[in-house]
């Protein structure tokens, strides 16, 4: 997610970072990897960037060793300003070599003041029904969207705000295909709601099957991150994954979208 600062001139830019080498051992070819939340700033408009640092990782620290999930910390997040703050929303993966068995991913949230830009330090989780005393680099954080049987594995959460529903929407994919939950507080959250279902046979992040994900949605002539009753779906969309090193590694990803359409119920 990019948005202007509070300058009104630079941009800053809230990105996935990650590392595949744990202590000594050599890179990862593939997977697992531990990633982090990070921000940059750019002042000539997007031509280059500065890292800011992390701003945002889970509660379990980079393990020393390889560790046995392929997926560990706080990966694809994605940002929106609202009322004074910067929310970010990540799925957090723990992480099966700090002493547990790493569970299914959970979607959190994080935030810090508008007038901070976003700096490291100025971020804070919600924890135990508020955004208080859990860091956003190493703290706690708690699970803002309940979980249901047909979303095993929540993941890539995205934010907007729909005009229509008068509430935020955020869109997510699981190994079962896509869901969209609502709030209008951007901490409480209904139960998940399937809007598309994988083929038959097919599971999201399965080498050599196809795969839909990074989901958005964007009504065309809105502000950005603002939605209204109709508009696209846009997603990545490749015939053959490749994660892990399956043969689809080289098929490429392409930009796909199809219309949505909102229809409150009576």
């Amino acid at each position: 997610t990019i948005f202007t600062a509070t300058n009104g001139a630079d941009l800053l830019m809230i990105y996935h970072g990650e590392t595949r080498t744990f202590g000594t051992n050599p890179p990862n070819a593939h997977a697992p990897f531990f990633a982090e939340v990070g921000l940059a700033r750019s002042t000539n408009g997007g031509v280059s960037w500065t890292n800011e640092g992390a701003i945002i990782s889970g509660s379990d620290p980079k393990p020393d060793v390889n560790p046995t999930t392929d997926v560990n910390g706080t990966p694809e997040p994605s940002a929106i300003i609202a009322s004074n703050y910067i929310y970010v929303f990540y799925p957090f993966f723990p992480t099966s070599t700090n002493g547990h068995s790493a569970g299914p991913p959970t979607i959190q949230v994080a935030r810090a003041p508008v007038s901070s830009d976003g700096a490291p330090t100025n971020w804070v989780k919600y924890y135990s029904n508020s955004f208080g005393l859990q860091p956003g680099l190493g703290g706690f954080g708690s699970q803002i969207v309940p979980t249901v049987c047909a979303c095993s594995s929540p993941r890539q959460p995205w934010v907007a705000y729909s005009t229509y529903l008068n509430a935020y929407v955020m869109v997510y994919v699981s190994y079962e295909g896509w869901f969209f939950s609502t709030s209008t507080d951007l901490v409480n959250w209904t139960a998940p709601m399937q809007f598309y279902t994988t083929p038959p046979g097919d599971t999201l992040f399965t080498a050599d099957e196809q795969n839909d994900e990074n989901v958005i949605l964007v009504t065309t002539g809105n502000a950005p991150q603002v939605i209204g009753q109709t508009g696209l779906v846009l997603y990545a969309h490749t015939s053959s994954f490749g994660y892990g090193g399956g043969s689809g590694s080289s098929v490429p990803h392409e930009l796909w979208s199809r219309p949505f359409t909102f229809t409150k119920s009576p």
